[in-house]
């Protein structure tokens, strides 16, 4: 019998997850990304080389981190690329809350330099979130990502499909004033330009 901290494998991809319900919800995700998304999964088995607690607590419910770039690969490699890396989650969570944690992270390591393009935000960091949950969607998750917005960090995890939003972008006519543009989260997590930029209004000048 294996104990709870011994290392094993669960659809190919290696874990020293503790708990039962994290190692179940583990297997629940991996299982349907392989029966929606064969070619996911294949990638995965690539790009995962293992899925861990993370012990540290700095509010942090999980992370992709990727292998660092080797000396010869600095300037040859985009560090967007797909790389191989590992998926640390807390494992202080039910089950339903743990399989659109594992779904999301997992969308972290199958995100490709492509998919952060095609989300056409304002900030990289949001682009990751959306491309992230994007292929969580795609696999079936959806309802536990929405279930699990209730405690995301807005400023971190970003905008969500249906949301609008506003930000200040360049005059073309004149560089150097700025006006504000309006966007709106597609369903396809893409972030589309609404209407034509207005002027900023006093009070918006005066912050």
């Amino acid at each position: 019998m294996k104990r709870p901290n011994q290392r094993l494998r669960i659809l190919g991809i290696q874990s020293t997850l503790k708990t039962p319900v994290a190692r179940r919800a583990l297997r629940i995700v991996l299982g349907q990304i392989r029966a929606k998304s064969p070619r996911d999964f294949f990638r995965l088995q690539d790009l995962v080389l293992s899925v861990r607690p993370r012990k540290w607590n700095d509010g942090t419910q999980g992370e992709f981190v990727k292998a660092k770039l080797r000396a010869d690969d600095m300037g040859t490699l985009d560090r967007d690329s797909p790389r191989p890396g590992t998926v640390f989650v807390t494992e202080d969570k039910g089950e339903p809350e743990m399989i659109g944690l594992l779904a999301h992270e997992l969308g972290h390591a199958c995100t490709t330099r492509e998919d952060l393009d095609r989300r056409c935000a304002p900030d990289g960091e949001w682009a990751s979130e959306l491309s992230a949950d994007w292929y969580a969607y795609k696999w079936g998750f959806g309802r536990f990502i929405s279930r699990a917005r209730r405690t995301r960090q807005w400023s971190h995890h970003g905008p969500t499909p249906g949301m609008w939003i506003e930000d200040v972008c360049p005059d073309p006519k004149n560089p150097s004033r700025v006006m504000m543009a309006r966007y709106k989260v597609s369903r396809r997590f893409r972030v589309v330009e609404v209407g034509k930029p207005r002027r900023l209004t006093r009070s918006e000048l005066a912050r």
